[in-house]
């Protein structure tokens, strides 16, 4: 396993405790709790600074809701980053195109397709807010769109679909893309 899956594997597991109850099974705190028992949550001091000490330092933020492993183990795996003012998502220790911001990860059953919903442009207008979205699958940039729903892989993960929607001046289209193609 590399060293940077090391680390992530090591981040996922510190979340994890540290986001365990700090009550046991029965109710009662750790302190009242007796010594054997099983769901006490497990203290980890030295892997938490094993950890903050090897965290890449080139990115300013995790998000804490898009880590996550696709369906054939550990050795898939994906979760957004921030540097300055744009996010990414990072797969399989592979950084993607910088948005303003990624959402709705996606790994297929097999593991091997990945598709994330992007915010390319976003701005404060008179007439409200101004958002463009474009789907990214497996590393690439779909066309863009003003509403763009969840990605979808098929059971057998050979197709993706979505829903895009663009206003033009006269009126608003819905288009399902699926395979890319709308």
């Amino acid at each position: 396993m590399s060293q940077q899956k090391r680390i992530f594997c090591l981040g996922l597991i510190a979340v994890v405790v540290w986001l365990m109850p700090v009550t046991s099974s029965t109710g009662a705190s750790p302190q009242q709790a007796g010594a054997g028992e099983k769901n006490q949550p497990i203290a980890l001091p030295a892997a938490k600074e094993e950890l903050l000490t090897e965290l890449p330092s080139t990115f300013d933020k995790v998000g804490d809701a898009s880590w996550m492993f696709g369906n054939t183990g550990p050795d898939h795996y994906a979760y957004a980053a921030k540097r300055g003012k744009k996010w990414l998502m990072v797969v399989d220790g592979k950084e993607g195109p910088e948005f303003v911001e990624v959402d709705s990860p996606r790994f297929s059953a097999d593991g091997q397709h990945f598709a994330y919903r992007a915010v390319s442009q976003k701005a404060e207008s008179a007439g409200g807010l101004f958002i463009r979205w474009k789907m990214v699958v497996d590393g690439a940039e779909g066309p863009q769109f003003e509403e763009l729903s969840l990605p979808v892989f098929n059971p057998d993960s050979q197709h993706l679909a979505y829903r895009g929607k663009r206003t033009p001046a006269t009126e608003a289209r819905e288009v399902l893309i699926f395979d890319g193609k709308e």
